[in-house]
């Protein structure tokens, strides 16, 4: 593609060139507020592939104030291969098993407001104990084809139901494996995110079975009333989200109302 483009050696006499310079310019500006929409939500990798065009074809873009006729078709080549990045970037499994979980956890609390009998079953496993909540989790995760674990004591994996190792190719049908760390918030909620990112952190093994989401740990607090967690703590590659889900939960605007006091 990039070599027949070059092969013509002067520009389009019915302006073609100007109106695709035109139309790379909008795309530029496109790419630009897409970034600055949503950077934060962004994979680490599509965030990069992004730096790395507006670095070179977006500057490229820019300058071209004479309308080249070579260099625009240079900067359709660039675009072409950045879109395809990109596209892999988003469409990535680790993606997939990334937006699984969060979605996951989004119905785990949406069902309990709705369903009286689940929320039922997560008081009585409140007021028990934390690991009864890790279980319910657990089963909760893997309607969405999420394998939950939490770290061991030699920074391995540990089942949550089961409370033991899981053995390699016991996830055959999972869609990927998750690191939480899940806490119960009867004191100090921030003191129980702090206790469970210590523990998430010592996690230091590697892959088991499909695919293991590495780049985000999450830190589950339990609460009998919503919360406001922490946001994103990002330590070198690994990201570690806060949740909360509360057993007790109230409307959305009276929590607001008394989370705002």
């Amino acid at each position: 593609m990039h070599a027949g483009f070059l092969a013509v050696n002067s520009g389009s006499p019915y302006g073609a060139d100007k109106t695709l310079q035109k139309h790379c310019e909008d795309i530029r500006t496109s790419i630009e507020q897409f970034r600055e929409a949503f950077r934060d939500s962004l994979p680490a990798a599509a965030n990069a592939a992004i730096e790395r065009f507006m670095e070179d074809g977006g500057k490229q873009i820019r300058e071209n104030n004479a309308g080249d006729a070579k260099l625009v078709r240079t900067i359709i080549v660039k675009l072409v291969a950045f879109e395809a990045e990109l596209s892999f970037c988003l469409d990535s499994q680790t993606e997939r098993v990334r937006s699984a979980a969060e979605l996951a956890f989004m119905h785990l609390q949406r069902l309990i407001v709705v369903d009286q009998d689940y929320r039922a079953k997560w008081r009585k496993a409140f007021e028990k104990h934390e690991t009864h909540c890790e279980r319910l989790g657990a089963l909760h995760l893997l309607w969405h084809g999420i394998w939950a674990f939490k770290v061991d004591a030699n920074g391995g994996k540990t089942d949550l139901v089961y409370q033991e190792p899981p053995q390699i190719g016991s996830a055959p049908v999972a869609l990927g494996m998750v690191l939480t760390e899940w806490k119960r918030g009867i004191g100090n909620p921030d003191t129980e995110y702090v206790a469970a990112k210590e523990q998430a952190a010592l996690y230091s093994g590697g892959v088991l079975a499909g695919v293991e989401l590495e780049s985000q740990r999450y830190l589950v607090v339990v609460t009998k009333k919503q919360i406001v967690p922490p946001g994103d703590l990002i330590e070198g590659t690994v990201t570690y989200r806060h949740i909360n889900i509360a057993v007790e939960p109230e409307a959305p605007s009276t929590a607001a109302r008394r989370l705002a006091k």
